[in-house]
């Protein structure tokens, strides 16, 4: 009875882990504190299934109605490790803070003489970018609506990454599926295109693409882009994830990719 009670917990703590990291894609790496949360959550599902399936009842405990049930408490023990777990992680970042590790975190500022003058250029006052975010965005919203054919399908995400673009500032920004029922009309084209806004005139443009993009932070299962990238990199500890364009105008998704030094503890 104890081993089937193991075999089933163990089965169900499967198919419900594997469930959960399709659907929240915790990075595996033991500096995130999604993983350790995943850990976590593995051992209580565990637990809980043991010590479910361990309760036999027997034919004379229901006559006799002394005991209906017979719990194996030594299987509940494994949920102890949760206190160890937690209190590793804090012991870690502790010992590896800056209290004790301060010349770590003094070398990331690095001095040297130079010329202001020589080292920093002049401004060109007529490429300054005059234009907020939120302007930015009424205006890539305005031009959406012009068109007439993809507002229906698509809405504009509110990314609006400012970059350098063929030597103007502007922002962009891609469109998005308007919710799961026009994913699956339109996922087979991706998403086509994309706005941009000049940060300087406040010029806004839609930008439609021959290959739409398959990825994407609205796309579902495996074509979300933050799924398809955690799966892909399974052990990366992702930050951002930024959309930009290239000077021919080709789309890109640039993720930061970042390093812990403890559990979710940074030090550049």
């Amino acid at each position: 009875m104890k081993s089937k009670s193991l075999l089933l917990s163990l089965l169900v703590t499967i198919i419900f882990g594997g469930l959960y990291y399709y659907l929240a894609f915790p990075a595996l790496n033991i500096t995130n504190v999604g993983f350790w949360f995943y850990i976590i959550l593995l051992i209580v599902i565990f637990t809980v299934c043991n010590a479910v399936f361990g309760l036999h009842l027997k034919f004379q405990d229901l006559v006799t109605k002394k005991r209906m049930y017979k719990f194996d408490f030594k299987s509940m023990l494994v949920i102890f490790l949760i206190p160890v777990i937690i209190g590793g992680i804090l012991l870690v970042n502790f010992v590896l803070s800056p209290l004790f590790f301060s010349g770590k975190y003094y070398e990331r500022i690095t001095v040297s003489d130079a010329e202001f003058t020589e080292n920093v250029k002049e401004v060109d006052f007529n490429k300054m970018p005059l234009l907020d975010r939120t302007s930015s965005e009424k205006l890539g919203d305005r031009t959406m609506g012009q068109m007439s054919e993809l507002v229906s399908q698509f809405d504009v995400s509110n990314m609006y990454t400012q970059i350098n673009y063929n030597d103007e500032i502007i922002r962009v920004t891609p469109l998005e599926y308007n919710g799961w029922i026009k994913w699956i009309t339109n996922r087979k084209n991706g998403i086509k295109g994309y706005i941009t806004v000049n940060s300087t005139d406040g010029e806004a443009k839609l930008i439609k693409l021959d290959k739409g993009m398959k990825y994407a932070p609205s796309g579902l299962f495996n074509e979300n882009l933050y799924r398809k990238l955690q799966l892909s990199y399974p052990t990366y500890n992702f930050e951002s994830v930024n959309f930009e364009i290239d000077n021919e105008g080709n789309p890109y998704w640039v993720a930061s990719v970042v390093k812990y030094v403890g559990v979710g503890l940074r030090r550049d």
